[in-house]
């Protein structure tokens, strides 16, 4: 992960964090070893309709970003947690942003949702690979 995450805390039995990105937040899961291996994640665990976009890195983290097409991070929520330079281009975007109806509006707590949605895809996934 680029930059040193905000949260970690364990989802069905899944290692999980929150870290910053270029003005967002990231969610992230440690694969368990047995699926360390892998060299592509089966579609069926992908959560966010963005997919995943980041690992597996060598300790096993895939992840996915918060930074895509009508994805908005309110500044009030995002801003104690990336670069100040990063805020004021929020700022900036946020002045000619028009919306769109089928945005996503982030939160801490709604990306710690959805990452815990992909942990339990990744530890059912786990589960469902050794039968």
């Amino acid at each position: 992960m680029p930059r040193e995450h905000i949260r970690e805390w364990t989802a069905h039995g899944i290692a999980c964090r929150v870290a910053p990105g270029f003005k967002c937040l990231n969610g992230y899961v440690q694969l368990p070893e047995e699926l360390r291996t892998m060299t592509c994640i089966p579609q069926d665990v992908y959560v966010s309709r963005h997919g995943l976009n980041y690992g597996p890195d060598d300790d096993g983290w895939i992840g996915f970003d918060t930074l895509h097409a009508w994805d908005h991070w309110p500044i009030d929520e995002i801003a104690p947690y990336i670069f100040q330079g990063e805020v004021t281009v929020l700022r900036l975007e946020e002045q000619i942003f028009t919306g769109a109806d089928d945005r996503i509006e982030w939160t801490l707590e709604n990306l710690v949702q959805v990452t815990e949605a992909l942990a339990l895809r990744v530890a059912s996934y786990a589960i469902t690979s050794r039968l």
